[in-house]
């Protein structure tokens, strides 16, 4: 599965993108620089300030407008704007958690479309 990474924030939250991105390609997963070749972007956010939430807001609009799987981490904006598309994104809270459910998906895919990555997401994620 290929997967692309974009960061919102400070040095802290480009670690942390850095240790995922690291961490996911250790497990078997291809990270992909161009966003329009990935299959998944995973976005670590940032709501320090009013502006930096709605440019993360607006990019994960224009991603999902485009048909992409997004998995949102980090500290997490308000999402009240993106319910019409609530199938199109989830959102966790640690790099654990992402690991476990893209290692699950991965495995119940097997051959099937990507974009069913996300099919069957929790209310407790989002």
């Amino acid at each position: 599965m290929k997967i692309a990474y974009k960061t919102f924030g400070c040095k802290v939250n480009q670690y942390n993108s850095f240790l995922l991105r690291d961490n996911l390609e250790k497990i078997g997963f291809e990270s992909v620089i161009q966003i329009g070749k990935a299959e998944i972007v995973i976005i670590n956010t940032c709501v320090v300030t009013q502006k930096a939430e709605k440019e993360c807001l607006r990019f994960v609009r224009t991603l999902i407008a485009e048909g992409k799987a997004v998995i949102l981490t980090g500290c997490k904006p308000d999402l009240s704007s993106l319910t019409d598309s609530q199938n199109h994104f989830i959102y966790f809270q640690s790099s654990e958690e992402i690991y476990t459910y893209l290692d699950r998906k991965a495995k119940q895919l097997s051959g099937r479309q990507f974009s069913s990555l996300l099919t069957g997401i929790s209310e407790r994620s989002r």
